[in-house]
């Protein structure tokens, strides 16, 4: 009876080691799925933080060409500005000389 009590005993402490095993090999198991979710959860927050960034990328891009073209168009309406100044300015000239031309001319015929 003893013999069988020890072997039941050993038998049981067996089983108990087997449990433990399996409980340890089990938590490790878990643990590996818990990190392969975290990692994948990680990869999916850095795709879609790349994502954004080549988003907000293309919009400063548009918006680089947006300045560049208002400063093209500012720039062709400035020259176009100076150019009616400028033909303004030769107008008068061209005025004030033909004015005085003809008060060159009356002046002359009051002479003669």
């Amino acid at each position: 009876a003893a013999k069988k009590a020890e072997e039941t005993r050993q038998h049981a402490l067996s089983l108990q080691t087997m449990v433990n095993e399996t409980e340890a090999a089990t938590s490790v198991h878990l643990n590996a799925e818990q990190e392969k979710a975290r990692a994948k959860a990680a990869k999916e927050k850095a795709d879609e933080a790349a994502k954004q960034a080549e988003e907000m990328h293309q919009h400063a891009l548009n918006l680089q060409k947006m300045v560049n073209e208002t400063g093209a168009a500012t720039s062709v309406h400035l020259n176009a500005e100076q150019e009616n100044a400028r033909e303004a300015a030769a107008k008068e000239k061209a005025d004030a000389a033909a004015k005085k031309a003809e008060e060159m001319r009356a002046h002359v015929q009051g002479l003669a």
